[in-house]
């Protein structure tokens, strides 16, 4: 099905607009700005329409896009909750983020070509969900994120060449999932366990050294702790012990060779992994 560029000009009580597996050649040149839910998903163009005010809009999804550069033209976006743009293979600017302060959900795992995240970030004190996930270009995350104080699920899973998270990650006071499988991690930061109401811990598939700070022992929230394929990890910190609520504890495929007395303190633990 193609779609002419100027087909939505006149639509002007359009709320909803969903774009998906159409002929797009030409773009979009005008879209009506009554629109509260955008989605383009496979948008071939490099930009939107400049004419675009989107100021009601609630929703924008351009997942598997064409974009090169976020449309700075249409910032700032007051309303916006909900940001995807994962998979854009060419973007390689994030938006100012500084124009949507009531940002919630931000997805941006798979752009590939991106490497850093505009450091505007910090200030969205709403922001529920940060999905980096396979950024695998990204070098260095934020220097602060305290900031983010609405927080509850940061992916940076598959961020290969990221070696730390910022020293201020445990001011994440609402911070229930933390995904930093197949980074380049090291070492958690010593304030992670200030992260109370973190319940699910990723790591697994971290390749180099790890360390676990003795801090984990103040997760007494945390339920699921993943280790696995950690082969450089020989060791397991005494702190584990005071671990309340663990349920699953997954060291497989690491160095660990003994399991401390500790253990047998954790009574909520079902399900624990050490094969080699």
């Amino acid at each position: 099905m193609d779609v002419n560029a100027k087909s939505f000009s006149m639509m002007n009580r359009l709320r909803y607009l969903v774009i998906k597996n159409v002929n797009l050649s030409n773009g979009l040149e005008c879209l009506p700005n009554s629109i509260r839910i955008l989605k383009l998903t496979g948008y071939p163009s490099k930009s939107l329409s400049s004419h675009f005010n989107p100021e009601k809009l609630l929703e924008l999804n351009m997942c598997s896009s064409g974009i090169e550069h976020f449309p700075l033209e249409i910032v700032p976006l007051y309303n916006l909750k909900t940001l995807k743009l994962s998979n854009s293979l060419n973007l390689i600017n994030t938006p100012n983020f500084k124009g949507m302060p009531h940002l919630e959900l931000l997805f941006l795992e798979g752009c590939t070509r991106l490497y850093d995240v505009d450091p505007g970030i910090e200030v969205l004190d709403k922001l529920t969900m940060l999905n980096l996930e396979d950024f695998k270009n990204l070098v260095h995350f934020a220097s602060s994120v305290r900031g983010l104080k609405s927080l509850k699920v940061l992916n940076l899973s598959g961020c290969s060449k990221l070696k730390k998270l910022p020293d201020d990650v445990g001011h994440l006071e609402r911070l229930e999932e933390l995904h930093v499988n197949g980074t380049g991690i090291r070492e958690l930061p010593s304030s992670i366990g200030m992260l109370g109401r973190l319940s699910l811990l990723k790591m697994e598939d971290c390749k180099l050294p790890v360390c676990l700070p003795s801090s984990v022992g103040g997760l007494k929230c945390l339920r699921d702790l993943n280790l696995s394929g950690c082969s450089k990890l020989d060791e397991l910190p005494n702190e584990l012990g005071h671990l309340a609520c663990l349920e699953k504890l997954d060291a497989s495929g690491t160095s660990v060779r003994e399991v401390e007395n500790y253990l047998g303190l954790l009574a909520c633990l079902k399900d624990l992994f050490l094969c080699p």
